[in-house]
């Protein structure tokens, strides 16, 4: 079985599998689904990405292989060895651990301490040089599409906070749907991104909406909880709904 990608459902209907994990995507993408979320990255989104270049600007996001210093989780660091021949120059990695610096990660990296491994897979089918769930099947199939640079250790040194990579530092959901944010100190909520609303089409009806929502939980004297009550009494829209499940499903709650 797989699910169509217009036809996703939403969290709380997740699973769509009989039988799989509360909340998991299990079976979404079909019972030998070896990608996950990557298969939202459809051709047309991949087209619409490569629409929103404008300058051709290269932004290398990689640490290069001898950093971090040390490497990440007590991994070991890599050693270069040159090779000089009479016409030639040649050079090797030795102790070299991929998941010591930058990374993508497979599916089976880390699996669930209850549930296991992503789809079901069990342990046995994670086997050296193939098998299930591994970078390889990612790499087959390439990334492509528009992607959205979240600079996370800029804004926790901005907030007093800076992230240091040696100790765990867990990065929980604040900020509301369709927010515009500044941050200076602390993130703030600014209002509803009006201009990136309209760029991604939505009407002006569906604007107007979330704008009322903004206005409740914002701007009003109510706290979250009595403001959600309040969206729940008015007309039903699906992107208030959107900014409901998200509040009721935070773990902090919102930024205010």
């Amino acid at each position: 079985m797989t699910t169509q990608i217009a036809n996703l459902p939403s969290y709380s209907e997740l699973p769509v599998k009989p039988g799989a994990p509360q909340g998991s995507a299990w079976g979404l993408f079909g019972d030998d689904d070896q990608l996950g979320c990557l298969n939202l990255l459809t051709p047309e989104r991949v087209v619409a990405g490569a629409k929103l270049v404008r300058k051709g600007a290269v932004f290398p996001l990689n640490l290069s292989i001898d950093q971090p210093n040390p490497p990440l989780f007590g991994r070991g660091a890599p050693r270069v060895e040159f090779v000089t021949g009479e016409v030639h120059r040649d050079d090797y990695l030795d102790n070299f651990w991929p998941q010591a610096s930058s990374q993508w990660d497979s599916l089976r990296h880390i699996l669930h301490p209850r549930d296991g491994f992503y789809n079901g897979v069990k342990a046995n089918e994670i086997v050296v040089g193939g098998g299930k769930l591994g970078i390889e099947n990612i790499a087959r199939r390439g990334i492509a599409g528009r992607g959205v640079l979240l600079d996370v250790a800029r804004h926790l040194e901005k907030s007093g906070a800076p992230l240091d990579y040696t100790t765990a530092t867990v990065i929980t959901k604040d900020v509301l749907p369709y927010s515009k944010t500044v941050s200076e100190r602390n993130t703030q909520a600014y209002g509803p991104n009006v201009i990136g609303l309209e760029r991604k089409g939505f009407t002006p009806r569906q604007i107007q909406d979330i704008k009322a929502a903004f206005r409740l939980l914002l701007q009003s004297k109510l706290n979250t909880t009595q403001a959600v009550q309040a969206l729940k009494a008015r007309p039903d829209s699906p992107e208030t709904q959107i900014i409901l499940n998200f509040i009721e499903n935070s773990v902090r709650g919102v930024i205010k």
